[in-house]
């Protein structure tokens, strides 16, 4: 989306402009406290970081930490250390053509815990701690052919080196090589009508080989693992290191964009994967179990006037629903106001054994050229209550962004209370920092 181009341009440097982040951020700012799905808070995070809105990316945090808390949580068992290092470099491949990709990172891991067993049965030894170096290359080459057509090679090769301690299962030094090379056909078709309209409809195949001998590794940082838009032509579509996607596979798929100069945009994406073995590396709740993954569609609507709608859905060959995320957001100059819905089913695999049916609101209203009050709510259905709800105030001036805020979260457990936190951020503005400073000409002293 824009947040990922915009910051594809940032690391080339170029100059994107204050102005592009600072709009970027207003849209995604309804979303901040929303905390529903990893990729698109990723993308909101880029937005706010990009335009300096330093506020935002803590409504961001807070709302991550409160969507990963779980019942029966032990300090002790989870890392209390974490580190990391990573060093990434594009660079193009001169006679043998194409791009090329290199990466280094170093990661590491500390529990508190000393014990080497799996005590709060989540799979993971309580005191396991681990380090970790990996290396990783990747290169692509395409092909314009003479009916329009887009033919690619890509690959890329892995090399991790773990060190284990505390751990009966995994304890001590191993290291693993993993390769995946694939061949790729994109058809982009397009259409430019006289009254300005632009169609672009691409089908896209995509032939996958790796290797397909079962994993010696801990995963740890790929447990979760979402099917979308974004990784639905992936070569890996595991978020962290620790897990490889095996075997060979087609991904297939179809994507439509129409640009109308009205002002309004609708882009859809559908697709699947289907698999030559099922190696079971992935859970139910993924939609990318068994020989054929479920079915993945996405779409996104922009209008002129300020409204947007976002919606992916996961279901199966009898239109089951998997997964789903629908959000729609109103922008206006003095009001906005968001809302969002996510269904997910049980799997315990992900820890949860209920699913998973929320309903998130969010409204900011300008009450004057300088305060802006904001309304935020999330609803449980599986729970059948409130989950968390939560007032906001900011000033903001042309010199300082204030923010009060009180929420309340709501809990029907025995290991967790309900809780009620007070907020109070204070943000300097317009010296030197990317947020939008508020009404007036200057900053005076």
């Amino acid at each position: 989306d824009a947040s990922a181009m915009l910051w594809r341009l940032h690391l080339r440097g170029v100059d994107i402009g204050a102005a592009r982040w600072a709009s970027l951020a207003e849209r995604w700012a309804p979303f901040a406290k929303a905390g529903h799905y990893a990729f698109n808070d990723l993308h909101a995070m880029i937005a706010f970081v990009g335009a300096g809105r330093e506020a935002l990316q803590g409504e961001l945090l807070a709302a991550q930490r409160d969507a990963m808390a779980r019942d029966g949580d032990d300090n002790a068992t989870l890392p209390a250390v974490v580190a990391d290092l990573t060093w990434h470099r594009r660079f193009s491949l001169g006679a043998l053509g194409g791009e090329g990709g290199l990466r280094f990172q170093s990661h590491g891991h500390y529990r508190p815990s000393t014990s080497v067993l799996d005590g709060d049965g989540d799979g993971i030894a309580d005191g396991r701690d681990l380090r970790r170096i990996s290396l990783r290359a990747d290169w692509r080459r395409d092909w314009f052919l003479t009916n329009g057509m887009v033919a690619a090679v890509l690959g890329e090769a892995t090399a991790d080196f773990y060190s284990i301690s505390q751990d009966a299962t995994y304890a001590g030094s191993t290291a693993r090589l993993h390769g995946v090379v694939a061949a790729e056909l994109r058809w982009p078709l397009v259409k430019a009508s006289a009254n300005g309209v632009s169609q672009v409809l691409e089908p896209v195949a995509q032939l996958v080989l790796a290797p397909s001998g079962t994993e010696t590794l801990p995963n740890e940082d790929s447990a979760l693992v979402e099917f979308d838009e974004g990784n639905l032509f992936a070569l890996n579509r595991f978020p962290g290191s620790d897990g490889v996607e095996r075997g060979l596979r087609a991904n297939l798929g179809v994507s439509y964009l129409r640009s109308d100069p009205g002002g309004w945009n609708l882009g859809i994406t559908a697709g699947r994967v289907v698999r030559s073995e099922n190696l079971g590396q992935f859970s139910a709740a993924s939609g990318l179990d068994g020989l054929q993954s479920d079915w993945m569609a996405a779409w996104q609507l922009d209008m002129a006037g300020g409204l947007g709608v976002t919606n992916r859905l996961v279901f199966d060959n009898n239109f089951t629903l998997t997964k789903t995320e629908l959000r729609a957001a109103l922008a206006r100059d003095r009001y906005s106001l968001a809302a969002g819905y996510v269904f997910a089913v049980a799997d315990a695999a992900e820890n949860r054994p209920d699913p998973t049916s929320e309903l998130t609101v969010y409204s900011t209203v300008k009450l004057t050229s300088n305060w802006t009050a904001e309304l935020a709510s999330r609803y449980d259905f599986q729970a059948e209550r409130a989950a968390k709800a939560g007032l906001g105030l900011t000033y903001r001036n042309e010199c300082l962004a204030v923010d009060l805020s009180l929420s309340r979260r709501f809990t029907s457990s025995t290991s967790v209370e309900p809780t009620t936190d007070f907020g109070l951020s204070v943000e300097l503005l317009g010296f030197g920092g990317g947020a939008a400073p508020g009404p007036a000409r200057q900053c005076r002293r």
